[in-house]
């Protein structure tokens, strides 16, 4: 595996932009998740819901747990650690909670794990860990959570122009 270095200030400056990019985009789901069906399960998928809630669940129960560990020990081997899909349960204590709630605290975690990373020194970005024996930077980690969101944040932007095009689509005349 190749691990990914930070070439400059700039780099990390853009790592840090693109992380900032989920609350920007929540936020901006926020204005239309109460006009669509976001507990709707198309064809056995993920609801809009659910997939809100494994973006929250992706960051707190692995990626933020994981560069916490590589940050604080000093040659971390982690094989302990699960990946998210495998803990991940649609039925868990969040899906009790209303798209709005779920979003803020979605919100409210990134805006927590881009203060410590903030605080972190460069060269501690660079730290590297064995990940179920591959290994992987704190910068890399952030570049893969990075691709999972704004790959979810499509999947749900699509879903919802569906729903949209389904409600403005011409109703056919009744006989």
């Amino acid at each position: 595996m190749t691990i990914l270095k930070m070439q400059d200030d700039q780099d990390l400056e853009k790592l840090f932009d693109d992380a900032a990019y989920l609350q920007d985009e929540l936020t901006a789901l926020k204005l239309v998740i109460s006009a669509v069906p976001h507990s709707e399960k198309p064809l056995g998928q993920e609801s809009i819901k659910e997939m809100i809630i494994l973006i929250d669940h992706a960051q707190t129960t692995y990626y933020s747990p994981v560069i916490s560990r590589i940050f604080s020990e000093a040659k971390p081997v982690l094989n302990d650690i699960d990946n998210f899909n495998t803990t991940f349960s649609p039925l868990s204590e969040e899906n009790d909670l209303k798209p709005d709630e779920i979003i803020n605290m979605t919100i409210k975690n990134r805006t927590a794990l881009l203060d410590k990373l903030k605080q972190m020194p460069e060269e501690d970005l660079q730290r590297t860990a064995l990940l179920k024996g591959n290994e992987t930077s704190i910068a890399e980690l952030l570049n893969e959570m990075i691709g999972f969101e704004r790959n979810k944040l499509k999947e749900i932007a699509e879903r919802v122009l569906i729903i949209d095009a389904g409600r403005s689509a011409p109703k056919p005349p009744q006989t």
